[in-house]
């Protein structure tokens, strides 16, 4: 063992996960199978988040893939301007921010205007 108490993260990491694996996973999929069964839902699969908090490089990088997914399927008119933003308000991504309104049909079309 060290000092800095790296061993003791280490080993406090690893019973964590232990627990994740042998006590909730197999709990949690009773669950799930009852949800599914009674809801006519299919199967879905899942992972269990870091235990490590997420740096601001990792958070920036994730914002900004699932804004550049979410605006391509606006773009395609799969999903619509305003479910855009329940997506992102919804996923907490960009933090607090309010993302405001999307912008209307007259606004869209003012000379290259981009409105926030």
């Amino acid at each position: 063992m060290n000092a800095t108490g790296e061993s003791d993260l280490v080993n406090y990491i690893d019973l964590l996960v232990g627990l994740q694996k042998s006590i909730f996973d197999p709990r949690i999929k009773i669950i799930d199978t009852i949800i599914q069964a009674h809801f006519g839902i299919p199967e879905w699969t899942y992972r269990w988040n870091s235990i490590f908090p997420e740096s601001n490089v990792d958070r920036a990088k994730r914002a900004k893939d699932v804004s550049d997914s979410i605006t391509s399927l606006v773009d395609k008119n799969i999903i619509t301007p305003e479910v855009a933003i329940r997506i992102m308000e919804h996923e907490k991504i960009f933090g607090d921010l309010d993302l405001g309104q999307p912008p209307t049909d007259n606004q869209k079309n003012d000379s290259n205007k981009v409105v926030i």
